[in-house]
């Protein structure tokens, strides 16, 4: 009786393992603490080589698997951080996920392709001269696709039309100081910088001359939220790095990130590509839920640090999303 009295005593007393995120969202550069020492780190099962003290980071790499702590026969509580492509397979038919953080292809410093992380349509570029710039470290984070502050005619297109319904994406107009939208062929910053574009009109999403608003008679104008608010609003600048969204009824068309309708009678004022950085970009193929909103808005803001310009009523202001394991 001793004995049994004493073993029980032992097993109350062990303490728990668990681990939890000290730092960062839970994506990657995240550091993952465990309760104990001398145990092992796993992703989805698998052990993570090297990883084998108390803290571990994430890595690219293994962002959405589902992470484990193990010592001995104990394991821990399951960490798994939420991702575009667990989204319903009805929203990526028709859109894209597109992030240099993860997958782009440069050339001496200019942007030619950049994979579809849903593997539907990569954005392409053959022609040098119409390629953004790329940045591996932004002064507000990165890596990045840059377009230059003034006009240009640059820009990133998939490769056959498609009809998305719904975009989010972080981005930044110029210094983000920029408070409005240039004139009528100012010099040197051209006019109607354009966010997305088929190239022509009315498939295009572009900024108001002398004006803080999108243009009033692009498609979706009056749907624009600016880190996920509660109602839409055309007004956009000044835009530091923030979430920018737009939502419309599908048309297909070659929808294309930065561009503009190219020089008006071949004046290269009139130029209307974007201007400025883009840091990710989702397109979805139907209107997302609220949840499902929610879940996009917290990944995209946390992901690029910039939750802290969430409402303090948004359901991920405080916390990135995760999945149950």
């Amino acid at each position: 009786m001793l004995s049994l009295s004493l073993d029980i005593t032992s097993r109350l007393s062990s303490p728990s393992l668990t681990i939890a995120i000290a730092s960062g969202g839970g994506y990657a550069g995240s550091l993952y603490r465990a309760s104990r020492p001398g145990g092992q780190w796993h992703a989805d099962g698998v052990p993570i080589a090297g990883a084998s003290g108390p803290e571990w980071t994430m890595t690219m790499a293994l962002e959405g698997a589902a992470i484990t702590y193990r010592l001995g026969p104990q394991t821990s509580n399951t960490i798994k951080m939420w991702m575009p492509t667990d989204l319903p397979a009805s929203y990526r038919i028709n859109g894209g996920w597109w992030d240099p953080k993860r997958s782009i292809t440069t050339s001496s410093g200019r942007v030619s392709a950049i994979a579809d992380q849903f593997g539907v349509r990569p954005m392409v570029q053959a022609t040098v001269a119409n390629q953004p710039d790329y940045t591996p470290a932004a002064s507000d984070g990165g890596p990045a696709i840059v377009w230059p502050e003034t006009a240009n005619t640059r820009f990133l297109a998939p490769s056959a039309p498609f009809a998305p319904a719904y975009w989010i994406f972080v981005m930044r107009y110029r210094n983000g100081t920029v408070a409005t939208f240039p004139s009528d062929a100012a010099v040197p910053d051209g006019d109607y910088p354009a966010i997305i574009s088929s190239g022509a009109s009315p498939n295009r999403v572009m900024g108001e001359r002398s004006t803080a608003n999108l243009f009033q008679t692009s498609v979706w104008t009056g749907t624009a939220r600016k880190n996920a608010a509660p109602t839409p609003s055309a007004t956009l600048l000044p835009l530091p790095k923030s979430l920018v969204e737009l939502q419309g009824v599908p048309v297909s068309a070659l929808w294309s990130l930065g561009r503009g309708a190219g020089a008006v009678l071949d004046d290269p004022l009139a130029a209307r590509s974007w201007r400025g950085t883009m840091y990710e970009v989702v397109a979805l193929g139907a209107t997302p839920t609220q949840h499902d909103l929610y879940l996009l808005q917290g990944y995209m803001a946390w992901r690029n640090a910039v939750q802290s310009q969430l409402s303090v009523s948004h359901f991920y202001k405080n916390q990135a999303p995760r999945r149950e394991p």
